[in-house]
């Protein structure tokens, strides 16, 4: 992470286990501006315990079906996409996404 970020900051994000939450806590304090941090917080729990809960379904999914983990990543993704646009009310495309880790 950036060592240029306040310190309040860096101790929300690192409270996170996943990279990609640490991501889309910074990326939705980034849209929605100062201030926004606690709905920043829900947003990146949100995603954190999306990728933990879709990621292994998604992959066994894919194993009975033949899918590739590229697919497997895509469908991930697209789920993200379709979770920022619901609780953001528009058509965004997140930066965090890309290659879901």
């Amino acid at each position: 992470m950036a060592d240029n970020m306040p310190i309040l900051w860096q101790n929300c994000i690192l409270q996170y286990q996943t990279e990609i939450a640490r991501k889309a806590w910074i990326w939705f304090a980034a849209t929605r501006g100062e201030g926004m941090q606690f709905e920043a917080d829900s947003f990146a729990r949100e995603v954190e315990l999306l990728v933990l809960a879709l990621r292994p379904m998604f992959a066994a999914g894919m194993r009975e079906h033949r899918g590739s983990d590229e697919q497997c990543e895509d469908l991930l993704g697209f789920t993200l996409v379709r979770h920022a646009n619901f609780r953001l009310g528009g058509n965004v495309r997140p930066t965090y996404i890309g290659g879901v880790a």
